[in-house]
């Protein structure tokens, strides 16, 4: 049986991260988005394509690094116009700020897009009933990790499951990837993001991964640019210690740490795959 791999990455800049919009309201000096070319590399080397998950305000400023992308084979979807939570926001604004970022996107690659991403996972099942009439193939802003207050919770009923990540909506032809979580102590954790790449002990980490591919035949990673860039950079606003250590922590190394996981993955045959493959 086939085994697939999604790479992705949420395409957004240190000042979106929503524990420092406090000291930033969502807007600063743009620095990992210069840096995406040497991931590019990374993910050439190794012969990895990777679905991005671009903010379409970024697109707008740095068009050409949007088309490098996509000149790279690699899938470009859609993480909205802002970093605004999606739960925060009328449905009507949702939808006219979507329909704006999926245009403003196809205009720079020249070539649709059928995915969506909800910026910290925030979409409401009223948002999510929308995504297919502006013309999505797919969401990835699923997932069961109700305990952390930030993440919303879908319900899911009017969607089949197809295998542990993947959903088909009974009505439409329309897709869901759900965040695979990996059971620690009754509570879904998801170590397929960045952040708890970074946090986790990488030996710890390993384990987990290693036990999650051999249960399934398909998982994800979820990323962010600043969690793939290893070199310095100091956060150029005043923040609270706590939130600079959650900012930095294992950053410089999570880099080496996915070379890693990607080889396992290969050696456990899995196929890094696009979620919407042409």
């Amino acid at each position: 049986m086939k085994k697939n791999f999604y790479l992705s990455i949420d395409l957004e800049e240190w000042y979106h991260l929503l524990y420092l919009k406090k000291y930033t309201n969502f807007s600063g000096e743009d620095f990992f988005i210069f840096k995406i070319n040497e991931f590019l590399n990374f993910l050439n080397k190794r012969q990895i394509k990777a679905t991005f998950f671009v903010l379409a305000e970024l697109a707008e400023k740095h068009p050409s690094i949007i088309k490098q992308i996509y000149d790279n084979g690699h899938e470009i979807a859609c993480h909205g116009y802002n970093h605004g939570l999606v739960n925060e926001k009328r449905v009507d604004q949702f939808v006219n700020e979507l329909i704006k970022a999926k245009k403003i996107i196809e205009e720079i690659i020249d070539d649709k897009i059928y995915g969506y991403r909800a910026p910290c996972f925030s979409l409401t099942n009223k948002t999510l009933s929308k995504l297919h009439s502006i013309g999505f193939r797919y969401d990835s802003s699923y997932i069961k990790f109700s305990n952390h207050k930030l993440y919303s919770e879908l319900n899911m009923s009017t969607f089949k499951r197809l295998n542990s990540i993947l959903l088909k909506s009974k009505n439409t032809d329309f897709f869901e990837f759900q965040i695979p979580t990996t059971k620690i102590n009754n509570l879904n954790i998801p170590i397929s993001g960045g952040g708890y790449l970074r946090i986790i002990p990488f030996v710890i980490f390993r384990y987990l991964f290693k036990l999650e591919l051999k249960k399934r035949n398909e998982y994800m990673l979820f990323l962010h640019p600043f969690e793939l860039y290893p070199g310095k950079f100091k956060l150029p606003i005043k923040a609270s210690l706590k939130d600079k250590l959650r900012y930095s922590y294992g950053r410089y190394s999570n880099l080496n740490k996915l070379s890693k996981l990607l080889l396992l993955a290969k050696q456990m045959d899995y196929e890094f795959v696009l979620m919407n493959p042409k």
